[in-house]
């Protein structure tokens, strides 16, 4: 007889180790990828060797909750008008200014139940847009709405209990988008900045008018901010960057000289798709100096809505283009 001893290697048949990157019984799977460890609990949450699940978990129902905390009474702001937070009279308690278009009223809600606080019935017609603050840093803040009468577009504004104090000395152009209140010269007097044109916010006089030949096609999100840290600030509509002159604040005495723009790199080419468009500033690349970051469209492709980022420090513009937008 012909006895025939074959000696295999011992290794051949090691146990899969399932969690050392080794394959070491030898049949071409590691780890958890070896039905060897399928029962392992190093491969418990591996997606091989488990029953297929296509739900995802449903979290605990204790993790997050919304219960209503109150709600106004009826008829005290519309579905499509922005709204104003903020403590107004300094108790402690911020105060929710709205308004209803369609009846003309304004309103002032109590922060804590959202029951009426004040409201006033007005002639003019309350628009979407409305910012707060407190210009004379007293206990009583400022409301400032936009608004349209006969047609004519109107800044206007109340104090902390809905006395009215001003109507813009001038019509605005038109829908303003957004607007904001801020001290361009850091004298102590407010000023609020609509598209390119500037308002005294004690009086109402505009102190910078318009020259843009076409108000609609100006960026309807501008940003006061400091760029060159001179404790002053700039203007910075869609990506230009404007130095601010009051003057002596009398009526369009003042005016606004272009400090920054990319104009001059041919990668810029940016227009105004609708007045919607707005305006950020940040330090976006955290290379410690500020980014202008604007939405709009570039000329001959105002089909396409586009992002561009410009970079101020560089002056390098970067584009983004979402073709289903």
């Amino acid at each position: 007889m012909l006895v025939c001893i074959v000696l295999i290697p011992s290794g051949v048949f090691a146990q899969e180790i399932c969690n050392n990157y080794l394959d070491d019984d030898g049949d071409g799977f590691i780890d958890c990828f070896d039905t060897d460890c399928s029962s392992n609990t190093i491969c418990d949450d591996f997606y091989l060797g488990n029953d297929v699940d296509c739900q995802p978990p449903v979290p605990p129902s204790n993790l997050f909750t919304m219960t209503r905390d109150f709600a106004s009474p009826n008829e005290t702001t519309n579905h499509l008008s922005r709204m104003a937070i903020g403590d107004l009279n300094r108790d402690g308690i911020p105060e929710i200014i709205t308004m209803n278009r369609y009846t003309k009223r304004v309103f002032i809600l109590n922060g804590s139940d959202g029951t009426i606080q004040s409201q006033a019935t007005v002639t003019w017609e309350p628009q979407w847009e409305i910012a707060i603050a407190n210009i004379d840093d007293d206990a009583c803040g400022e409301i400032f709405f936009y608004g349209t009468d006969g047609g004519n577009h109107y800044l206007y504004a109340y104090d902390c209990n809905l006395n009215f104090i001003w109507r813009s000395s001038n019509r605005l152009r038109g829908d303003p988008i957004n607007y904001g209140v801020a001290d361009f010269d850091s004298d102590g007097r407010i000023e609020i900045y609509v598209k390119d044109e500037i308002f005294d916010a004690h009086t109402g006089t505009r102190i910078v008018q318009s020259t843009a030949p076409n108000w609609s096609r100006i960026n309807g999100g501008p940003v006061a901010v400091d760029m060159d840290d001179d404790n002053r600030l700039e203007l910075v509509i869609g990506l230009a960057i404007y130095k601010v002159n009051l003057g002596p604040r009398t009526a369009d005495a003042g005016s606004l000289t272009l400090f920054r723009s990319p104009a001059a790199n041919p990668a810029t080419n940016y227009f105004v798709r609708n007045e919607f468009n707005a305006t950020s500033v940040a330090d976006y690349n955290l290379d410690g100096s500020l980014d202008v970051i604007a939405s709009g469209s570039t000329i001959g492709n105002n089909t396409n809505t586009t992002m561009f980022f410009w970079n101020v420090a560089t002056n390098e513009v970067k584009t983004y283009i979402d073709k289903i937008a």
